[in-house]
């Protein structure tokens, strides 16, 4: 096996593990916070999966993550893709009734480069516009990408389905005010 076919693999595996942790997350709580570490995890591996193998001209800038620079020109005639682009880093000049997440984008970059894969998860779109990027993935990565990987591109877009469908929350609910305790808190109440 080639080390790129290897990277590729390693990647698909991480975000399956990511899906399958907020999957469990998912099953015992009616709605996933989108600040919780399971979603953001989800949300980080999906994001270095589609900037794996990207074009230099979409490789990552100061403002915009690479896979953000290709919804932007994906947008360009995927309108499902210049609606969660604007949503996100969009200018301010949206009318009250439209939903802005921009205001949200914190100066961490790590909140920034995933912030479009949250919204869209949220808007129930990600998995659609992921769908478009596979179908123009030649326009946008080299051919060791996952993305353009005959067997890894396919498996990626139907990942997405089972996490894409969970309901998140950009609102605190009593739910999510109360963590889970830890293991070690788990052994200390049985054994008193």
């Amino acid at each position: 096996m080639e080390q790129r076919e290897i990277q590729c693999e390693a990647l698909i595996n991480k975000c399956k593990q990511e899906a399958k942790q907020l999957a469990e997350l998912a099953a015992t709580k009616n709605k996933v916070h989108w600040s919780q570490s399971s979603f953001v995890s989800f949300c980080i591996s999906v994001e270095e999966v589609l900037s794996y193998g990207v074009r230099k001209r979409y490789a990552t800038s100061k403002q915009l993550s690479s896979s953000a620079k290709i919804l932007a020109d994906l947008g360009r005639r995927f309108p499902v893709a210049a609606a969660t682009f604007d949503k996100c880093y969009g200018a301010k000049s949206h009318s009250s009734s439209s939903e802005d997440y921009a205001h949200l984008v914190t100066s961490s970059t790590t909140e920034r480069r995933i912030l479009w894969l949250r919204v869209a998860i949220i808007e129930n779109s990600l998995v659609t516009i992921v769908n478009e990027i596979i179908k123009n993935a030649d326009k946008y990565y080299t051919e060791y990408s996952a993305i353009c990987h005959p067997v890894y591109g396919e498996v990626f877009g139907y990942l997405l389905d089972g996490p894409c469908s969970i309901r998140v929350s950009r609102l605190k609910i009593a739910d999510t005010a109360i963590s889970s305790p830890t293991p070690a808190e788990i052994v200390k109440r049985h054994n008193k």
